[in-house]
């Protein structure tokens, strides 16, 4: 393991999942709140987090982001989490109302409030077009969230398939106490150490410098 700036290298992934793991478990109060990113590539580290948490009922979950699109979906985000951490997490989703997008949105922020309030630990994960969370690069919602410091829920527009987005405010997560990003692969770490391109993920780890990254190949 090496340290490069404020990054953490690991030599394989699963060192990488154990380190968060740990991370995250010396972070955690008994009640805490933690937001999760989507996607596959987490998914091991969340089963680790299964079973390190199970004497800590008071947990709340929830997401950084999520796909407009129904829990049965395989493209659902929630239904990742959930079958990761198991059936005795404590998981708040984002898809409420799957066929009215903007009243969907309302209610999300309603259930968010406790995350939006305080949030204790964020898990951010990144693309290699420099998105985070589901603020986009090129994106008109995303840029206008990136500007607004209002801390809640929005909906954004994804340049590939599943379009519609639902996605924490930057101001929102960059509130949380601590905040974990996980890079994986060559590319995505070019992309991260192109800070003057000042894509989404710059403009986040501009505020919180003291974000913890980990990255393997």
């Amino acid at each position: 393991m090496a340290n490069q700036m404020n990054m953490v290298t690991f030599h394989t992934k699963d060192e990488l999942f154990s380190a968060a793991n740990e991370l995250i478990i010396k972070s955690l109060k008994p009640e805490g709140k933690i937001l999760l990113s989507g996607g596959s590539t987490p998914s091991p580290l969340y089963r680790l987090l299964s079973k390190s948490t199970e004497d800590l009922p008071g947990l709340h979950w929830g997401l950084v982001d999520e796909r407009f699109v129904p829990f049965s979906d395989p493209n659902s985000n929630e239904k990742m989490i959930r079958e990761a951490l198991g059936p005795e997490a404590t998981i708040t989703g984002m898809v409420f109302n799957v066929s009215d997008y903007e009243s969907n949105l309302e209610e999300v922020n309603l259930q968010y409030q406790p995350f939006i309030q305080q949030t204790d630990i964020c898990v951010l994960g990144m693309g290699p077009d420099g998105h985070t969370a589901s603020v986009f690069p090129g994106d008109p919602s995303s840029e206008l969230i990136l500007s607004d410091t209002r801390a809640g829920v929005f909906n954004t527009n994804a340049p590939g398939f599943p379009h519609k987005r639902i996605t924490c405010s930057p101001a929102m997560l960059v509130k949380s106490s601590l905040i974990l990003l996980m890079i994986f692969g060559e590319e995505k770490k070019n992309v991260l150490m192109e800070a003057s391109r000042n894509l989404p993920i710059h403009q986040i780890l501009s505020i919180r410098p003291d974000t913890f990254v980990y990255y393997a190949d």
